[in-house]
């Protein structure tokens, strides 16, 4: 008989017992202990039939049976069981079995515990390793006195030394009163230095502290290190012991404040000592909120510092506070945009057809129809270098990592041979030429680029020659198709092309994939743009109907997964690495901003009366250029992205470049500008941020765009 025949005349004798006498439940309780009797080792699912016939008290003989089965344990997946219903049930019936018998499972450990504890087996609790011990903590809770005074008596007598010093580690980390209450008076402590001070330091055995940790190196060390809940303990414990040292160990440390919380009760402990040269010290340095609060607190002790220039800080920020703000991170990081425009330019004759940003310097390169290349530094507003002599018109403009200007030709004519140039200090020299338009351009590393043409060329260039000498060719290839464009993930290890379908090539070698053929039928409509994500793992793709797609570069899937959707066709999509976002532009002029990590938009922008047809970024993610239908193009800051990070981060993390976000945000025109106490929070933080960098930087030759509208000339 098997245990679904066990279960079922368990429910006979539920059924017919109200209805006909004990002969049934002695006759169906027989068979289930007979059954579970005739088995040589019982399965855990005879044990708990056998312990339901127990409880239910149904009849004494088949009680009796129940009882005398279960007496007979002897191997440990049956024992196991049969402790563990005691421990849930604690039934006095099987108490009683399990003290007559002695039983003990071998696993797990908790219960190993709990029943070793009850048949006062005390040696084997007292032998526990350090993993048991929080289990043996928890027992000492134990609603069966026995148990908990046991598990109390065990821990005060623990044998492994490792398991004596878990009891300080649980106390250390989690404040368990119990733990140090044992702990104490046991005299266990950690061995090594640094938990044995702060061993001290949160038991508040001042005395000893001071003998370990005597110039307080051990406290920094362990402060740095320690998870948030630990680190607000121990500034408690520093707070009640009111000793200035180990206040100033602390304090004294531009990285030791991690959040508002932090900041606060520091800034609270310096407050209580007066020191109010090291509270101003910490508005630089603290969270934004607390910030202001430190400035307050100064403002009311009406305390001034010694250097005069530091005194007209503290006089223009005390007004700057006192101003109405937003003091709440989150209400105010919603109101910040994610770029702010500062600059026109407008092409004075011709169309824009392609936009590079140089590496290096505050420079675009504007390639236009009428065969002629501009170099624009926007930086000062002004045109740095005209470029002609082309014999066709410019169709692509591209720096090389390494700062080499690359251009290429195109033509309406299928036959028509078009060149790529490089710039060579003031000329221009050919270094590859194909029988048809320049489809394709993209950087590989610092002096490699490639290049794709209508006439099915695709060719890897190594531009790194001395001036005068040709590029190297390192790959060519005659596809299959014509490529529209390519893109290079950021790890340089892929190339995607594109035309009707996406094909994925491996670099360096150019070796298409198996399998990497990505049929249009799996795409939504037309690619007209696309871009790898921050993580090298998927392409996101913009399609002619609107839609923004992304798939993995495995092409693992048939069908792409939709990401974001825009009004009109997509006309670009270009990747902030370090942000991890995703900017993408519509012809309707909307610009979203997503999060790749979350699939969620983190901002947006809708242009007024605009047809972009592109979008360009700079290297190191700080621009945005927006090419347009009527041959002007837009220039963005887009450092005000790193502004919601630092309303949240403590100051001391803050960077220059959050500055420079700064004071594009509050020099926007007017059209662009935030509510006077959105306004206010950010003067207010521009002020502290200008104070810190004082000495590191100088702030007037950061690069930034010339506010304005400017005309570049072509001709």
């Amino acid at each position: 008989m098997n245990i679904a025949e066990l279960e079922r005349l368990e429910r006979q004798l539920d059924n017919r017992l109200p209805l006909i006498g004990g002969w049934v439940q002695r006759r169906a309780a027989r068979k289930i202990t007979q059954t579970a009797h005739s088995r040589q080792r019982y399965t855990p699912q005879a044990v708990a039939a056998l312990v339901r016939v127990v409880e239910r008290r149904a009849a004494p003989q088949a009680t009796d049976l129940a009882k005398h089965a279960l007496s007979q344990l002897s191997h440990q997946p049956a024992i196991r069981a049969f402790c563990q219903a005691w421990a849930d049930s604690r039934s006095q019936a099987l108490e009683k079995i399990l003290l007559h018998k002695g039983y003990l499972p071998s696993q797990p450990t908790y219960l190993r515990l709990l029943v070793a504890l009850k048949t006062e087996k005390i040696e084997i609790a007292r032998s526990v390793k350090a993993e048991a011990v929080d289990d043996l903590l928890q027992i000492t809770a134990d609603r069966d006195p026995q148990i908990a005074q046991g598990g109390l008596q065990a821990l005060s007598k623990l044998k492994d030394r490792l398991a004596q010093e878990a009891v300080c580690k649980i106390f250390i980390e989690e404040g368990n009163s119990l733990a140090l209450s044992i702990a104490r008076g046991s005299a266990y402590l950690p061995s090594d230095p640094a938990g044995r001070a702060l061993f001290y330091l949160l038991s508040e055995q001042w005395t000893q502290y001071q003998a370990v940790d005597f110039d307080h190196r051990l406290l920094r060390a362990a402060y740095q290190i320690a998870p948030g809940p630990q680190r607000q303990r121990i500034l408690e414990k520093i707070r009640l012991s009111g000793l200035p040292e180990l206040l100033n160990a602390i304090a004294g440390d531009p990285t030791s404040i991690h959040d508002v919380y932090e900041a606060n009760l520091l800034a609270q402990m310096l407050v209580e000592h007066k020191d109010w040269p090291r509270l101003w010290e910490k508005v630089f340095e603290f969270p934004y909120p607390s910030s202001l609060g430190a400035l307050r607190s100064l403002a009311q002790a009406d305390w001034q510092p010694s250097r005069i220039d530091e005194q007209a800080a503290l006089v223009e920020l005390i007004e700057l506070a006192n101003a109405p703000l937003i003091e709440e991170p989150a209400k105010l990081a919603p109101l910040l945009p994610p770029a702010v425009q500062r600059a026109n330019a407008n092409l004075r004759t011709g169309r824009i057809n392609s936009i590079t940003f140089a590496p290096r310097q505050p420079v675009i390169a504007v390639g236009s129809s009428n065969r002629t290349v501009a170099m624009w530094d926007f930086q000062h507003s002004q045109r740095q270098q005209l470029l002609s002599g082309f014999e066709r018109s410019i169709g692509q403009v591209l720096y090389s990592a390494d700062g080499q200007l690359l251009i290429a030709e195109r033509t309406n004519s299928k036959t028509t041979p078009c060149s790529v140039y490089r710039l060579e200090r003031e000329h221009i020299a050919r270094i590859w030429q194909a029988a048809g338009s320049i489809t394709a351009l993209e950087a590989l590393g610092d002096h490699q680029v490639f290049a794709g043409a209508r006439d099915h060329q695709a060719v890897i260039l190594d531009c790194s020659p001395p001036p005068g000498q040709p590029a190297r060719l390192l790959q060519a290839k005659k596809l299959a198709f014509w490529p529209r464009f390519a893109r290079c993930s950021f790890d340089q290890s892929n190339l995607a092309l594109f035309y009707d379908s996406v094909s994925l090539f491996r670099l360096p070698d150019l070796q298409e994939f198996t399998a990497s053929h990505y049929s249009k039928t799996g795409l939504s409509g037309v690619v007209r743009c696309a871009a790898f994500t921050p993580d090298n793992l998927a392409l996101v793709v913009g399609n002619q109907n609107g839609r923004v797609e992304w798939l993995p570069v495995n092409f693992s899937t048939n069908t792409a997964q939709r990401l974001a959707e825009h009004p009109a066709r997509l006309q670009g999509i270009e990747t902030l690495p370090e942000q991890d976002l995703l900017v993408s532009i519509d012809a309707s002029g909307e610009i979203q901003f997503t999060a790749w990590a979350d699939r969620k938009m983190a901002g947006k922008i809708v242009l007024q009366d605009s047809q972009p047809n592109s979008l360009h970024i700079s290297p190191d993610g700080s621009f945005m250029a927006i090419g347009h239908a009527d041959a002007h193009l837009s220039l963005w800051d887009l450092r005000p992205l790193g502004l919601p990070a630092l309303l949240s981060q403590p100051l001391s993390e803050s960077t220059p470049n959050q500055l420079a976000g700064l004071d594009a945000l509050l020099g926007a025109p007017a059209g662009q500008r935030l509510a006077k106490p959105a306004a206010n929070s950010l003067n207010f933080l521009r002020r502290v941020l200008r104070h810190r960098f004082r000495y590191d930087i100088d702030i007037g030759e950061m690069t930034g765009i010339q506010v304005g509208e400017y005309d570049i000339e072509i001709d």
